[in-house]
């Protein structure tokens, strides 16, 4: 197993976490009523392509076993997504409980589902903020769904975000001054 440092923008993301860690305040998503002109079974296809073909999802957060500090790992179990059928009144029910704060270590960092009942179908989506913010989400996820729905899949391989994150934390230490230099004098 491979172990990559957290970024810092993550480090103080879980940080916050771990003192509120009964807060959903780091989830992003929400539910989704979907029309019912979706095919729900392709949909689920292309849901699981894009979970797939992205290491993000495979991340996990672990302690190194070396020096105990908190890392991630690229190499995870994606959890597929399957559409599930409920009745309506299980369905409401289901609703208070789906935004949940995330158990961080070893755990996946992101939920969806879809479900199914006899009078719509809905998409349920939270992703961990320390991997996905709302940029990634729409970009990453939403518009890739869209695509491979539509049958347009990506013919390019997918960034790594285990290789980002590795680069990242071979910058030199000046490269990375003149960005944090630049941006505090922009803020």
């Amino acid at each position: 197993m491979k172990y990559y440092p957290l970024r810092p923008v993550q480090r103080w993301l879980i940080d916050t976490h771990f003192n509120k860690a009964k807060s959903t305040m780091m989830n992003i998503g929400g539910l989704f009523k979907l029309s019912s002109q979706i095919d729900v079974q392709r949909f689920e296809n292309a849901i699981n392509e894009v979970l797939n073909a992205h290491d993000i999802f495979r991340c996990r957060l672990a302690f190194h076993p070396e020096t105990s500090d908190l890392c991630q790992t690229f190499d995870g179990e994606v959890m597929p997504v399957i559409v599930e059928e409920w009745t309506d009144e299980e369905f409401q029910l289901i609703k208070k409980y789906l935004a949940e704060p995330y158990e961080l270590i070893g755990k996946p960092l992101y939920r969806v589902y879809i479900f199914k009942t006899p009078s719509a179908n809905y998409l349920y989506v939270d992703f961990y903020h320390a991997t996905m913010d709302g940029v990634s989400v729409a970009i990453l996820f939403f518009r890739e769904i869209d695509r491979n729905y539509r049958g347009h899949k990506s013919k390019r391989k997918p960034l790594s975000y285990a290789e980002f994150v590795e680069e990242e934390a071979n910058t030199p230490p000046e490269v990375l001054a003149e960005g944090h230099e630049y941006w505090e004098k922009m803020m």
